[in-house]
């Protein structure tokens, strides 16, 4: 049994779970298509790669912080499991973000969506108002 004043060591959160939350809390409206969806999610560990800190784990090791460089170049896949390479380099699969960075992206996505309804306002707006022949 752990004694209330132990700290736990659990302050990071794999990718792939991190970017799941963040999707249930912005954008499951249980609507979108599984490709849909999928993009979304590698969009959401995108923007988490770029906010906060991505780590790697290897080899039951410390969690190792990646630089902007260990990264650069990367695109997510399967849904925020893993950093391709075009490059060459080997996939990143074992990533985790600190925990304390996922409400930031929460908020980081809620912003891109109400933007994202914004324009789409906007758009059909101009569309209503423009002259038709």
């Amino acid at each position: 049994m752990l004694d209330p004043s132990d700290t736990l060591p659990h302050t990071l959160v794999p990718v792939a779970l991190a970017v799941e939350v963040i999707w249930g809390r912005v954008y499951d409206d249980g609507k979108a298509a599984p490709e849909t969806k999928e993009r979304l999610l590698n969009s959401i560990a995108s923007t988490l790669s770029v906010t906060g800190r991505l780590y790697e784990y290897v080899d039951d090791a410390k969690p190792r912080a990646l630089s902007p460089a260990d990264i650069r170049g990367g695109v997510f896949k399967g849904g925020g499991k893993a950093l391709h390479f075009a490059d060459g380099r080997p996939p990143r699969r074992h990533l985790a973000v600190p925990t304390d960075d996922v409400p930031a992206a929460i908020q980081m996505e809620r912003q891109k969506l109400l933007g994202a309804a914004q324009a789409m306002a906007e758009a059909s707006l101009w569309s209503v108002a423009a002259p038709r022949r």
